[in-house]
């Protein structure tokens, strides 16, 4: 391996990475939430590439970390809960030449410390723990969109990106799944197949859109589509919205609910089925940018910075202050911009399927 120094890197225009001859093993450290994981992920296609000979082992939340299944660009993933990490300093993993920790965790530094010989992270909280780590990179003094922002810890050793769209695999047996619960409610009856996803965060529902919205789009894809279904998509903080729409509309078998009914992965993969996809800003709508499928995404603040890249069939509708901060109200979306934007989407899609 090259190089014993620390660096501090903030990575001017004028940067030079520092080069890390051919690795064998790199341990990738990631414990993120669901879009923060989906956002590295274009940076460990890109470490693969760069790498193509080394054995890429990311180790993950054990539930969060799902999302990386069947990517063809991890070779080995380990799944385990935070409260694991201080033990697995004594689990008998081989010997790392490269760890890679996206964050400045002090329990996951150490980790990689034990176990790797050359340790690159974001730059450290305590400078007294700087010995943990062989080069920090500094946070961007310029607001960066969350996928670039991610690609920087790699570019800091030589990586060149190899495509910014974040990836998703669906796996076979849960595409399954989604078909049978598809036939089981008769979806295959009806066309073109929308979903919307009711509810961002609980702990942040000023980026819903309002239900009375909601309401006004379902009624436009019904008179323009007689014969379309809607699929309501949520966790269980969207099971009271998903019981109001069914009963606002009185139960009309057109509307199907798959709120609160699948896992994460078997959500995703009822996700991918649909013909188009409506939400706000939260992890449902990343997966369907991963997917690179025809969606309308609702944002309540920055949409430069969180948008889906490289996105073939993608509206973007924001808040006309999004790229402000706070918390605006979402009713200033109206029915009809989205509407059109569905419209666009769904012409677009039958006349590439004629």
């Amino acid at each position: 391996m090259a190089c014993s120094l620390r660096y501090l890197i903030s990575m001017p225009p004028e940067f030079k990475p520092v080069e890390i001859e051919s690795p064998k093993h790199i341990l990738v450290i990631l414990m993120a939430r669901y879009g923060d994981i989906l956002a590295a992920t274009p940076a460990l296609r890109a470490l693969k590439q760069h790498y193509p000979k080394a054995c890429v082992t990311v180790l993950s939340h054990h539930e969060r970390g799902r999302v990386l299944e069947g990517l063809p660009f991890i070779d080995r993933l380990i799944r385990t809960g935070k409260f694991r990490l201080k033990w697995l300093q004594y689990w008998p993993f081989p010997r790392y030449d490269l760890g890679v920790v996206f964050g400045n965790n002090l329990q996951e530094l150490r980790l990689a410390r034990k176990h790797c010989q050359f340790v690159v992270s974001e730059a450290v909280a305590d400078i007294s723990q700087s010995g943990l780590v062989d080069i920090q990179v500094s946070p961007s003094e310029m607001p960066l969109h969350i996928v670039t922002d991610r690609m920087r810890l790699v570019s800091a050793f030589g990586v060149k990106p190899a495509g910014m769209r974040c990836a998703y695999e669906v796996l076979e047996g849960e595409q399954q799944q989604a078909e049978r619960w598809l036939k089981s409610n008769s979806a295959e009856n009806g066309s073109p197949l929308l979903g919307i996803q009711l509810s961002s965060f609980p702990t942040k529902s000023y980026r819903d859109w309002p239900l009375s919205h909601w309401y006004g789009l379902i009624e436009q894809v019904f008179s323009a589509y007689p014969n379309g279904r809607v699929v309501l998509l949520g966790g269980r903080e969207s099971v009271d919205k998903a019981r109001d729409v069914v009963t606002h509309f009185h139960g009309d078998s057109r509307i199907l609910s798959a709120v609160a009914c699948f896992s994460f992965r078997q959500n995703a993969a009822l996700i991918s089925m649909l013909d188009l996809y409506v939400g706000p800003d939260t992890g449902p709508t990343h997966l369907r940018g991963a997917l690179a499928l025809p969606m309308v995404a609702l944002y309540h603040h920055f949409p430069s910075r969180l948008r889906p890249l490289e996105h073939p069939s993608l509206i973007v509708i924001a808040h006309p202050d999004a790229e402000n901060g706070g918390e605006h109200d979402m009713s200033q979306i109206d029915v009809e911009t989205v509407w059109q934007g569905c419209k666009a989407l769904l012409e677009s899609t039958a006349r590439s399927t004629d």
